[in-house]
């Protein structure tokens, strides 16, 4: 019995261990804006998971950022205005503009915005936005 308890921990351990690396790509507002003030060149897509073109964009944005890890974060809206305000409320201040839509994708090269767009994004065109602001060399 106590074997099977340690197994059953060990394994329910795993489990969470392997859940919680799927959402490695979405960042608080804090964390993007830390991004930023140390010159990163990254993709932030501010999405949302009550929109509906954010639920269908989400699957193409983790294709793409399966194939060039480390280009791109996600901030969960819904979640960073309701747990972050302050931060958020900067990160647009300061960084991008006030979110006027969701999906909305902004490249940033060396800490500086060089592109924006919004709404539904193809696999090519988040791919050409990732290789004509030099985040990726294709």
């Amino acid at each position: 019995m106590k074997r099977l308890v340690t197994v059953l921990i060990v394994g329910l351990l795993v489990l969470v261990g392997c859940s919680s690396k799927a959402a490695d790509y979405e960042v608080s507002p804090a964390t993007a804006i830390e991004m930023i003030e140390n010159k990163e060149s990254f993709i932030l897509y501010f999405g949302s998971n009550e929109c509906s073109a954010c639920l269908q964009f989400n699957p193409i944005f983790k294709e793409v950022l399966a194939e060039y890890p480390d280009t791109m974060v996600k901030v969960e809206t819904l979640n960073a205005s309701a747990n972050h305000a302050e931060d958020f409320e900067k990160l647009q201040k300061d960084y991008t503009g006030m979110l006027e839509v969701t999906p909305t994708i902004y490249a940033f090269k060396d800490g500086v915005l060089v592109d924006k767009v919004t709404g539904l994004q193809t696999y090519s065109q988040l791919e050409r936005m990732l290789d004509r602001n030099a985040i990726i060399n294709k």
